[in-house]
């Protein structure tokens, strides 16, 4: 059980990796989303975001360290939901790749300031039904759990 969840809602930074659609953005759908042109509030799907625009995008946000991190507490990055395929970093250096839902313990790879990345590929248009989502569509967080309260 976490002794504490610390969501990274936003504002994310986004920037197309494959070249931007004519017209990235899904229109009236997204507004209260977009902050800038290269900055949004997240958790939202990629079809809010980018409507039927398929691709690999970079969401991008810094963190500080946590402030709450106890000695012997573990820090984890969670993914509670990514629709397409996604590669994770932190500080430059990769953490892995997820599809839907991801885990991954990151102590030993805090900094004082630390900037998470993760490149999602996404075709709206190849979901297996239709009420499939895309993206960073779920809460991300950051959870700090102590492993001997088992």
């Amino acid at each position: 059980m976490p002794a504490h969840r610390i969501r990274l809602h936003g504002p994310w930074e986004i920037r197309w990796i494959t070249p931007a659609p004519q017209r990235p953005f899904a229109g009236e759908s997204v507004e209260g989303l977009f902050l800038k042109p290269d900055l949004v509030r997240m958790p939202a799907a990629w079809q809010m975001l980018f409507g039927p625009a398929r691709g690999t995008v970079e969401f991008a946000r810094v963190f500080q360290w946590p402030t709450n991190l106890e000695p012997g507490e573990q820090a984890w990055l969670v993914f509670d939901g990514v629709g397409g395929a996604g590669r994770i970093t932190l500080n430059g250096e990769p953490l892995g790749d997820l599809a839907t839902k991801g885990r991954f313990e990151i102590t030993s790879r805090l900094a004082s300031v630390n900037r998470l990345s993760v490149e999602v590929t996404c075709d709206p248009t190849q979901s297996p039904d239709d009420g499939a989502q895309g993206g960073l569509y779920a809460t991300v967080a950051l959870e700090l759990i102590d492993p001997r309260d088992g």
